[in-house]
């Protein structure tokens, strides 16, 4: 076995030439169907970053059927083949690198179709794609996503082959389009279809370059083998820029020249005491040196992309073929792709069939379907009475568009399935014995204990732990604010609420008590999320917890922080009061410490359990409720974080709101923040609420927790200390609304 390093067009080539294949064993490409993970991995490569290694393994071109990248075909054997390399693992990266940063694949399918039936491709009944990097035009007044220095002809990173910002920087500036092979396609003419035609003729190149610069798209799949398209693009692109401000800044406007000049001391080092004629005549100098100095440092960066590209790749050759194979079993069935999940399933598959049906097929069935209808009575009793029925995949998008169920349900699942196969009563009782616990393990949250349940357990306790992870849920988004799966940051505490409520379906307690065990969700829920239980050591933190609601449920034990000699230090004293956590101090960004996601989202959260109005009428001139459950019902209200006070009041002339975003100031405190519609974020924009104040509905100002003098605040940065009060209003405000809440669920 040998490690290498082997860059771009040296693996390409290898492809070609079909001397790197697939083993017709290996699953499909599937990361097509992903458009998050191919964009990530893209602003990956253009971040420069490492993309991880690939295991080949060499032999006979006879030893396994196989098939080349890029396709579902198998490879015509000739006299000419030797040894290939087998791709064991790193199809997924490799296929996408071929797709993306060259056009070897697409190309194959227009200059030999016989050959490569457009129907061979990967993936050929999906829309195929081309990759682009967007630039601003070059006339736009939008400038947001002048990311590499256009605007003003100067590229903003020293060296051009070791740039310093993260992927995350530039995933927005990632541009699809689509196209088929169809001989009907309306977009086969278009300037990115793939042609027989060669990039190096003068029309096609023309062609390109004219359409990208009108676009404001570089072509990723020219990177490899034309990269002079894109020089040539890029060149286009600067020089139309520099006309635009020529255009703009004239000879007969010298005091503007001036002004820009002062603004830009870092492209402009001119002197302004000279006279006029000098500082234009430099001032243009500049203008066309910068011009070139763009094209060439945008075209060295992206150069640097592709060059510095190298993939680790692991070889393993013929005289080791048992250890290929276990490599491949170990990367495909075992490890990280290989779940515990998926072994439970497997364990539990040996006892046939399950009620007629698969084990894998009634748990999807569960959580595309089951709701507990005494549950969903006492709910939305009140709160939600025109939601009759309910189910965790619509309501909270707990299976995924490609049909998976989310890691959040199935981790917490086999948590709760492990605990209670061990701890409670066998078949056909259920129940968990009313038997003080304490210190309980964390081993019931580990895969090694977890895969010690027998076959018969696992489907004996199954049904009756995945039911319960539902009720659990549908608390959580009736009374605490969720409207997504995604929005449970701390996953571990879904654990002892999915136990409260399987001590109801396990019939452990009366069915009266139903009602008294969704307060006590509710309270201990609140009481982790807003006291900072789960901020550190989550996995011990969690079993205490589980010891809490055993006790407290089953043997009447309260917790200690809920009993009378502790409730104010414990409630009072700690909610929304953690330092470097959740405090004032820490929300509006005062000390060392900024607030975590999770603290973010449990604020917004809350406030949208308290069902506010939205900032907007509807088309019937109604200002509607927002809630956490519309949206799964299909009144979509498709919720979006909004800055009350706007964030854009807070710009100078030299920023934008992009880049306030993510800073550490007062005005993205989360107590400035709230979900409202998209609709409402879209119409009221960056406007101050005093703008609007005539719109709002008399108990909006309750709804939000916000103080009457909002609505007739301007909010600029010389009135830092007057945002304070509002925010400080408003913390004090949500602060002794979640108080009264913990108090009254616990009691």
């Amino acid at each position: 076995m040998a490690e290498s390093s082997v860059k771009l067009d040296s693996l390409l080539n290898s492809i070609d030439e079909k001397k790197l294949v697939l083993p017709d064993f290996q699953r499909d490409y599937v990361w097509i169907k992903e458009d998050e993970k191919i964009e990530d991995f893209i602003t990956s490569i253009l971040s420069q970053l490492p993309i991880g290694s690939i295991i080949t393994f060499k032999d006979n071109f006879k030893s396994f059927a196989n098939k080349e990248i890029g396709f579902n075909k198998k490879i015509e054997y000739n006299d000419d083949f030797d040894k290939v390399e087998f791709l064991l693992d790193g199809q997924q990266r490799i296929t996408t690198l071929s797709l993306v940063f060259s056009d070897r694949i697409f190309s194959k399918v227009k200059k030999d179709p016989v050959n490569y039936p457009a129907s061979k491709l990967v993936q050929s009944d999906k829309i195929k794609k081309r990759y682009f990097l967007k630039m601003p035009r070059y006339d736009s007044d939008n400038w947001e996503d002048d990311f590499f220095g256009l605007q003003d002809l100067h590229f903003p990173f020293e060296e051009p082959d070791k740039i310093p910002f993260c992927s995350n920087d530039i995933k927005e500036l990632i541009h699809t389009k689509t196209f088929t092979f169809s001989t009907n396609d309306s977009k086969k003419d278009e300037w990115y279809y793939p042609t027989a035609e060669s990039y190096k003729t003068p029309k096609m190149t023309n062609k390109i370059k004219d359409k990208a610069i009108d676009e404001g798209l570089i072509p990723l799949y020219l990177l490899t083998d034309n990269s002079i398209v894109i020089k040539r693009i890029l060149t286009s692109m600067a020089e139309n820029r520099c006309d635009f401000i020529k255009d703009t800044y004239k000879r007969t406007k010298i005091d503007d020249i001036k002004t820009y000049i002062l603004e830009h001391p870092e492209i402009y080092n001119i002197s302004l005491s000279q006279d006029d004629e000098s500082i234009y005549n430099e001032f243009i100098q500049v203008l066309e040196n910068n011009k070139s100095e763009w094209a060439d440092n945008m075209h060295s960066y992206l150069n640097s992309c592709i060059k510095q590209l190298k993939i680790n790749a692991i070889d393993v050759d013929d005289e080791n073929t048992s250890r290929a194979i276990n490599m491949y079993e170990a990367l495909n069935k075992g490890g990280a792709k290989l779940t515990t999940y998926d072994l439970i399933i497997a364990r539990a598959a040996c006892l046939g069939q399950y009620n007629q049906k698969g084990y894998a097929e009634l748990n999807k069935e569960i959580i595309s379907e089951y709701y507990n209808s005494d549950l969903l009575n006492i709910l939305t009793r009140g709160f939600a009475p025109e939601i009759t029925t309910w189910n965790s995949k619509d309501f909270l998008k707990t299976i995924t568009s490609n049909g998976e169920i989310v890691p959040v349900v199935i981790n917490q699942f086999l948590n709760l399935l492990c605990f209670v196969a061990c701890n409670a009563n066998p078949k056909p009782d259920f129940k968990m014995n009313a038997t003080k616990l304490t210190k309980i393990s964390n081993e019931y949250c580990k895969a090694k204990k977890q895969l010690e349940l027998k076959a018969d357990q696992i489907v004996d306790y199954s049904e009756l732990a995945l039911k319960s992870v539902m009720d659990a849920l549908m608390v959580l988004q009736f009374k605490c604010g969720i409207y997504n799966i995604s929005q449970i940051d701390y996953n571990l505490i879904l654990l002892p609420l999915s136990y409260i409520m399987y001590l109801y379906e396990s019939k452990s307690v009366d069915s009266d008590r139903l009602g008294e065990l969704v307060d006590k969700l509710c309270g201990i829920y609140y009481y982790c999320i807003f006291t900072g239980e789960y901020q550190s050591d989550q996995s011990t933190v969690v079993m205490k917890h589980l010891e809490w609601v055993h006790n407290w449920i089953l043997c009447g034990e309260k917790p200690i922080p809920f009993t009378e000699e502790k409730i104010v230090e414990s409630i009072d004293n700690s909610v929304l009061n953690i330092s470097k956590y959740n405090d004032l101090a820490t929300l509006l960004y005062e000390n060392d410490s900024a607030p975590k996601k999770a603290v973010r989202n449990s604020l917004l959260q809350f406030v949208l359990s308290l069902q506010p109005l939205d900032f907007i009428k509807n088309e019937q001139n109604q200002v509607i409720k927002l809630n956490a459950w519309s949206e799964g019902s299909g009144k979509k209200f498709n919720f979006e974080i909004h800055h009350m006070i706007p964030l854009a009041s807070a710009t100078s002339i030299k920023e934008s709101t992009k880049q306030l975003r993510d800073e550490n100031i007062m005005i993205n405190s989360p107590l400035n923040l709230a979900f409202i519609s998209k609709d409402a974020n879209r119409a009221i924009s960056n406007y101050q609420i005093s703008q609007y104040k005539s719109l709002l509905d008399s108990t909006f100002l309750n709804g939000y927790k916000l103080p009457p003098s909002v609505l007739h605040f301007n909010y600029k940065r010389t009135k830092e200390s007057e945002l304070k009060e509002i925010l400080k209003y408003r913390y004090d405000a949500l602060k002794s609304d979640i108080i009264t809440k913990i108090r009254y669920y616990i009691s």
